[in-house]
């Protein structure tokens, strides 16, 4: 993969988890208050899915970096257990809106969802595999 294409990943996914950290320190919290006991359930498995999420993309993006810099070769980037984690918690479709997610978690949700996607769509292509 071009060095150009896995650098802009890099920097997308990092800036996805710095803002799904912030959000998980700062407003989290915020959301949560007053929120229902379903809704504050709902709240923690979407920021789980969605931390899990990110740190599989980035964790594939680090693989293709490894091999750019010629660390590991492309057989090795390959083998299932450096591919994108997949599973099918991770590939379930978001909800049609919000609800009752304030619009700050939603956007981070569709926004690590189509990177998630995206990625996905590549892994397939390298590895000519699909998990679900």
């Amino acid at each position: 993969m071009a060095t150009v294409f896995v650098d802009r990943m890099y920097r997308e996914t990092l800036r996805l988890l710095e803002d799904a950290r912030d959000y998980l320190l700062h407003w989290e919290k915020r959301d949560r208050a007053g929120a229902s006991l379903g809704t504050r359930l709902v709240i923690s498995r979407e920021c789980m899915l969605m931390t899990a999420r990110l740190t599989s993309v980035m964790s594939w993006v680090l693989v293709q970096k490894a091999v750019e810099a010629g660390e590991i070769s492309d057989d090795e980037a390959i083998l299932d257990e450096n591919r994108l984690l997949v599973r099918e918690v991770h590939v379930r479709p978001l909800p049609a809106g919000p609800g009752p997610l304030s619009a700050r978690l939603w956007t981070m949700l569709e926004r690590s969802n189509r990177l998630f996607q995206r990625v996905r769509r590549l892994d397939d292509m390298v590895t000519g595999r699909r998990a679900f």
